[in-house]
């Protein structure tokens, strides 16, 4: 099992998902709400375990800061333990890693601070794709995002 860094034990508030009325919340917003206001990374783990791919672009993708920082060890979580080298890697991998990279364009401090709680995740999600369970065209990209992500955590 990967190390998670406990730095932030307590789940984020209301707070931490920012003012509604200030910020005219999407609505995604308030059913991401719902899903995560208060759980811990454990709480959440079954959501995850039920519809990763999903919680990664309907969620994940769109969660504040305060919140994104929080619950994206639960993510790293999810994929480092739980989830077979096969095809569901393959797939939930590309997900994440899409909505990460989207995460490093808006805001590269936050998308580095997330990976390097995770010093050697990234040599895992290689060693992992390229045990050759995942489809060779799907690992291929998959291998080149990760030594993306390797190469610019590095500088």
């Amino acid at each position: 099992m990967q190390q998670m860094n406990n730095e932030q034990s307590i789940p984020p508030n209301e707070s931490d998902w920012g003012d509604p009325e200030l910020y005219s919340f999407p609505p995604d917003r308030y059913y991401s709400m719902d899903l995560f206001l208060g759980k811990s990374i454990m709480d959440i783990m079954p959501l995850l375990e039920t519809n990763f791919t999903m919680r990664c672009i309907d969620d994940l993708a769109y969660f504040p800061e305060p919140v994104f920082s929080y619950y994206v060890r639960g993510f790293f979580l999810h994929l480092a333990d739980r989830v077979p080298d096969d095809e569901d890697l393959g797939v939930q991998l590309g997900v994440f890693l899409s909505v990460m990279e989207d995460r490093r364009i808006e805001s590269p401090d936050l998308w580095k601070s997330a990976w390097r709680n995770w010093p050697k995740l990234v040599d895992t999600f290689i060693e992992r794709v390229g045990r050759g369970r995942v489809n060779s065209e799907t690992a291929e990209a998959l291998m080149g995002q990760l030594r993306e992500v390797r190469t610019l955590l590095q500088s």
